[in-house]
Formats: structure tokens, sequence, C-alpha cells
């Protein structure tokens, strides 16, 4: 019969240990009712398109510059041109006073 060294035997015990744990932790999953239940389509989910949709009446949202259009990595690549950082349209009436300064 082969012997076990210190090393080996705590690496036995470990991974025994370590299957105890995931068999009862199991158990405890299965039995708990604060598991959410994903098996319904897109619950929970945010849909874009209409979550974040502006509220009439009140000023769109924030967007960039037209004086200072934005072009990324991507499409600079693409175009063979620099790319450009965003810069905010600071005329927009949701801008806080020290927004506009930063």
């Amino acid at each position: 019969m082969p012997r076990l060294t210190s090393g080996r035997s705590l690496l036995v015990v470990g991974v025994l240990a370590g299957l105890a744990w995931a068999a009862a932790n199991t158990r405890v999953v299965a039995q708990s009712e604060a598991v959410p239940d994903f098996s319904s389509k897109m619950a929970g989910w945010v849909n874009i398109n209409t979550d974040f949709l502006p509220v009439a009446g009140a000023p769109a949202p924030t967007s960039n510059d037209p004086a200072h259009p934005y072009v990324s990595n991507q499409d600079a690549r693409r175009a063979g041109i620099q790319p450009t950082f965003r810069v905010a349209d600071l005329r927009n009436p949701n801008l806080k006073p020290w927004a506009k300064e930063a």
C-alpha cells in the first residue's frame, strides 16, 4: 500500500472537504426561496428603447455639441482621420452651472 506524505494527505483531505461542502451547499441553495427565478424570458431586464425615453415637455437629454462632432477610434481608422473626444452641448438646460464650468 502506498504511503501518503503529509502534503498529499492534506491535498486529499482538502479535496474531500471541498466536495462535501459543495454537496451540502447545493442542497441548501436548492431548498432556499431566496434564489431568483430566471425561467421567464427577459424578466427584470431593462429595455433601453422604451425604459429611457425622454419625458414629454421636458428638455432633451444632454448630447454632443453639433459644432464638435464625435469621431470614434473605429470610425477614425476607417476614414483615415483623427479621432475626437466627446464635447457636451453646454446650451442644454439640464446642465447645472457647476457642470458647465467644469
